[in-house]
């Protein structure tokens, strides 16, 4: 049985990823489709993009609460959580929906978004957005757990500073006769 404690973190994680994931693919799917600033600035209008500036701030939150809910997983030794399977399924899911409510919002025809360049580049991307998230999180999660490894796990070397597992540090001590301290030298009086 999976430990209940990391259960809602994980949750969190895949949510908040796939919100992001499914904002910066359907913000990309019509950068691709819509090259022209003046165009894709029509398009949005047209099929009921008016919530769009509030889609993205929701997009960024979603991002930061998906890094933070990971780095606390990652932080008590446990992965991030994400999967690419679901994690895709879900943001195809998302995004179909989204273009769906966005048409029916705009009147504008449902078979009409089957046929659409930016719903078809929308799906491919919303794949592509779920590989690169699920790389990213596992990333950030290996990052999280070697900056937060406990001090008593790592080695140190005699000055106290931490070195990598299994090296060894060689300190040779001068002896103290054998060390004379000097000043900067004296310039002369002009």
């Amino acid at each position: 049985m999976a430990d209940v404690r990391y259960a809602l973190p994980r949750r969190v994680v895949v949510l908040a990823t796939a919100v992001a994931g499914v904002v910066v693919g359907h913000a990309a799917a019509y950068a691709v489709a819509f090259p022209s600033g003046a165009a894709r600035a029509r398009e949005l209008h047209a099929t009921g993009h008016g919530y769009w500036g509030g889609a993205v701030l929701g997009g960024v939150c979603a991002a930061v609460l998906a890094l933070a809910a990971g780095a606390w997983r990652a932080s008590r030794r446990t992965d991030v959580g994400v999967r690419f399977l679901p994690l895709a399924a879900g943001q195809l899911a998302l995004f179909a929906a989204a273009e769906t409510a966005e048409r029916v919002a705009a009147g504008v025809s449902l078979p009409a978004l089957l046929h659409a360049p930016e719903f078809a580049i929308g799906i491919v991307l919303q794949i592509v957005v779920a590989a690169v998230a699920v790389a990213a999180l596992r990333r950030w999660g290996r990052l999280v757990a070697a900056v937060t490894a406990a001090p008593s796990a790592r080695s140190t070397d005699p000055a106290g500073l931490p070195v990598a597992d299994g090296t060894q540090v060689s300190v040779v001590a001068a002896p103290r006769s054998s060390v004379r301290t000097r000043g900067p030298p004296r310039l002369a009086a002009a």
